[in-house]
C-alpha cells in the first residue's frame, strides 16, 4: 500500500518535471533569450569568468599549500609509490637474509657433524 503511494507520487513528479521542461524549452521567452546576441555574449563572459576564478583559486590554494609545506596530492601519491617500492625491496632483503642464515646453520651443522664423526673415528 505505502509502496504504491510512493511509486504513484514519483511517477506524478516525473510527469510534472517533463511537462515543466517541455514548457520552458518551447517558451517564447527562452527562444527570445537564445536569439539575443547580447544575452549569449553575457552568458559566455560569465562562463569564461567562472573558469578564470576557478583557475585563480586553484593557483592560490596551491601556493598556500606550498608555503605551508603541505604536499600536493601528486606528491603524496609519488611518496606512497616510493614507500611501496621500498617495502618490496625490504621484503626481498629479509628473504635473502633468512635464506643465508638458514644456509649458514646447515653448513655449521654439517661441520659439527663431520667434526663429531671425525672425533669418533679417531677414538677408535
Amino acid at each position: 500500500m505505502i509502496r504504491e503511494v510512493i511509486d504513484d507520487a514519483l511517477a506524478r513528479g516525473e510527469r510534472l518535471k517533463k511537462d515543466i521542461i517541455a514548457e520552458i524549452v518551447t517558451s517564447a521567452t527562452l527562444q527570445d533569450l537564445i536569439n539575443n546576441k547580447a544575452f549569449i555574449d553575457t552568458v559566455a563572459k560569465v562562463i569564461h569568468t567562472k573558469h578564470e576564478v576557478v583557475s585563480t583559486i586553484r593557483q592560490n590554494v596551491q601556493e598556500a599549500l606550498r608555503v605551508m609545506k603541505i604536499p600536493s596530492r601528486s606528491q603524496i601519491q609519488r611518496h606512497e609509490r616510493r614507500v611501496l617500492q621500498l617495502e618490496k625491496q625490504l621484503d626481498q632483503l629479509n628473504r635473502r637474509m633468512i635464506l643465508k642464515k638458514a644456509n649458514a646453520r646447515k653448513k655449521t651443522h654439517k661441520k659439527i657433524g663431520k667434526m663429531t664423526l671425525h672425533k669418533n673415528l679417531k677414538k677408535r
